[in-house]
């Protein structure tokens, strides 16, 4: 009873309580589906939870019962400001049939995603996360000091943990984990803690057991975000297809059994997305500083995610450009969070960022002069956009034209012509191609690229991959694609028409690479479920076939195991 307590207040009061207060047009998020509203009540709350327990540690303050109070208070202040006015009352949306769709993936993902793995590689990347979470849950430190090392005499270290010159820290006291001071042994992990946060987290509920369940529920919630996000672009049953088939690929279960950040990085990220979505196209104010703070949260987990968090930050910016008003509360919490971020990879985490920053340190001055010329150019043009509304519809044009044009050819590139050379090593260049010969196949590539650039294209494909229960796993855009209503000029949800009139040629960009686009909802349409179905069927049994190819290539084995090549 003490466990389930202690999981809810971690994981669903706050959330749920910021969730229903009365302030930023409550009725309009209250409108939403009820099974959206839970997760938004479970995001916001792992969210919330997570930052507190980065905070905490950083001050070298965190526990287990600390972060229980934080959580508490925070509700119970939210809870007396809004004067207990908690009910989303006759503005809340009614159960609907669509509330069977995640609760399937739910089921879908606790029967694939667990057991976790119970060999960890120590040194290696889950290693040094599980390591990093323990330390924090037993230590309530980012920083750990290390008596070991404080107690080895100046003259001797040399002999232990020689001094690595050029450096931002002194030596290595294990694989992944960086002496920064050897007089006060003072000890960090190699890797940003967000996730190790949650390993706490769950070590906190659950001991060790917990610490290695918390990937498996963040791949939960990764599928979940997919589900969300594709149901508020495509609808719920094409959005439950695509999600119900990432949960059977075995990219995903891989990841999803032993320690990694992606799962993470999945779940927040799909969810920022979303929050955008809702908060600048939707209007719905409430989501404006929820998207503001995933985002800069993320900056805590890799620091690769800020190659999505331009992607995101550019949309609304471009939105901007079509007078589509920005908010202040997504641009405050967004500079907050960064500033903390710029703290934290310039303080304790040097060292991490120490090859990125060498790497543009490293630039020629003509490469210094190019990259300004091109962001002066893009920050005039888009000033004058914001002017001249005849630029600004052309850039809302060209611009998502241009991106799919790079895309394709960038794909193209790299899976026909990319060789490994002096500057690119040999797994680096043909990246694209074992993960489209191993995990997705070469037609559905193929079939993905079509579909970006015009969805129409890949119903020339869809005899040729269907004719093959090995190829039918990867063809996902069918689902999202009903079909052409009987009158032409009639409504219809497609991301290929608009409403009352066909699409321009000229908007395939737009209408195709849009993640924030607006269609409208579309009504239930069992033929897509039918659709759906199919596919999850003809995808298990290509899984399947494609399991057993790769069982070929490898030893038996009944628990995952970590396989990192450094």
């Amino acid at each position: 009873m003490l466990a389930a307590v202690t999981l809810l207040i971690v994981s669903w009061i706050p959330g749920a309580v910021i969730f229903r207060a009365p302030c930023a047009a409550r009725d309009r998020r209250a409108a939403l589906a009820i099974e959206e509203r839970a997760f938004w009540q479970v995001i916001l709350s792992v969210a919330l939870s997570l930052a507190i327990v980065l905070a905490l540690a950083a001050a070298h303050r965190y526990s287990f019962a600390r972060l229980l109070l934080a959580d508490g208070a925070v509700a119970v202040v939210v809870a007396v400001v809004s004067r207990f006015r908690l009910r989303l009352g006759r503005a809340a949306a009614r159960p609907g049939w669509t509330i069977a769709f995640p609760i399937a993936l739910i089921a879908l993902g606790a029967w694939r995603f667990f057991p976790p793995a119970e060999y960890v590689i120590g040194g290696k990347d889950p290693g040094v996360y599980v390591n990093a979470g323990i330390q924090i849950a037993q230590r309530g430190t980012l920083v750990v000091q290390d008596d070991a090392v404080a107690s080895v005499p100046a003259f001797a270290r040399d002999l232990f943990f020689p001094q690595h010159a050029g450096q931002p820290y002194y030596s290595v006291r294990f694989m992944g984990f960086f002496i920064q001071d050897p007089a006060t042994g003072a000890v960090i992990s190699q890797f940003p803690h967000l996730y190790p946060a949650s390993i706490a987290i769950g070590y906190g509920l659950d001991g060790l057991s917990g610490a290695r369940e918390a990937i498996g529920v963040w791949a939960i919630l990764g599928v979940l975000a997919v589900y969300f996000a594709g149901a508020r672009l495509f609808g719920e049953p094409a959005a439950f297809a695509g999600a119900g088939l990432l949960a059977l690929n075995v990219v995903e279960v891989w990841f999803s059994r032993y320690p990694n950040a992606e799962m993470v990085m999945q779940a927040l990220m799909f969810a920022a997305v979303l929050a955008t979505a809702r908060a600048h196209v939707d209007g719905d104010p409430f989501f404006a500083p929820v998207a503001g703070a995933l985002l800069p949260l993320l900056l805590f987990l890799r620091i690769d995610v800020v190659l999505a968090m331009a992607a995101v930050i550019g949309g609304v910016v471009l939105l901007h450009v079509r007078r589509v008003p920005s908010r202040a509360s997504f641009w405050l919490p967004l500079a907050a969070g960064c500033a903390l971020a710029a703290w934290y990879f310039t303080g304790p985490m040097r060292a991490y960022v120490a090859r990125p920053m060498a790497f543009v340190q490293h630039f020629a001055v003509w490469q210094y002069a190019l990259l300004a010329a091109a962001v002066l150019a893009v920050v005039g043009l888009l000033a004058s956009a914001v002017r001249s509304r005849r630029l600004s519809a052309w850039i809302a044009v060209v611009t998502p034209t241009a991106l799919c044009f790079v895309v394709v050819a960038l794909a193209t590139y790299a899976e026909a012509f990319r060789a490994p050379s002096r500057w690119i090593a040999p797994h680096d260049a043909y990246a694209l191609r074992t993960f489209a010969a191993f995990y997705l196949t070469v037609p559905a590539l193929i079939a993905a690229l079509i579909g970006l650039v015009d969805r129409d294209g890949l119903r020339v494909l869809r005899v040729l991959l269907l004719q093959d229960s090995h190829r039918a796993a990867s063809f996902l855009d069918r689902a999202a694609v009903p079909s052409r209503h009987p009158a032409g000029n009639a409504p219809v949800h497609r991301r290929g028409r608009v409403r009352g009139r066909a699409a321009p040629r000229s908007d395939v960009g737009r209408r195709s690479s849009g993640v924030l686009a607006a269609p409208d909802r579309p009504a239930a349409d069992w033929s897509r479920v039918r659709r759906g179905a199919e596919l999850a069927i003809r995808a298990r049994v290509g899984a399947a076939a494609e399991t057993r190819r790769v069982r070929g290539h490898h030893s038996a084995s009944r628990t995952p195991v970590v396989v990192d090549r450094g």
